[in-house]
């Protein structure tokens, strides 16, 4: 298993059990705790489960911020992800959270 995955998999493990991550993460780490699957793209439901669980938003907001920086094909990659945050150190891991 590479370091990647077995990262997800912790990461995915901290989310279902609640413990979200107390320092910033960088653009690249935000995405891999997305990529649940670790396919390499974030789907919708991936995206949600993260912002709603994570981040705290609502799933409605969650939705609309997915729709809105999602590619034409509904998968977020870590480009897609990059383009709308170029803060690799921001506090707040998700794009359009204040």
């Amino acid at each position: 298993m590479t370091n990647l995955k077995r990262a997800g998999l912790i990461t995915l493990a901290a989310v279902a059990f609640g413990y979200g991550a107390s320092v910033a993460e960088t653009t690249t780490e935000t995405f891999a705790s997305m990529d649940a699957n670790t396919d390499g793209l974030v789907s919708e439901a991936e995206f949600i489960a993260y912002a709603t669980t994570r981040e705290g938003h609502t799933l409605d907001e969650a939705s609309a911020k997915f729709a809105s920086i999602a590619g034409d094909d509904g998968l977020l990659s870590l480009g897609e992800l990059q383009a709308v945050m170029p803060d690799e150190s921001a506090e707040d891991t998700l794009p359009g959270r204040s």
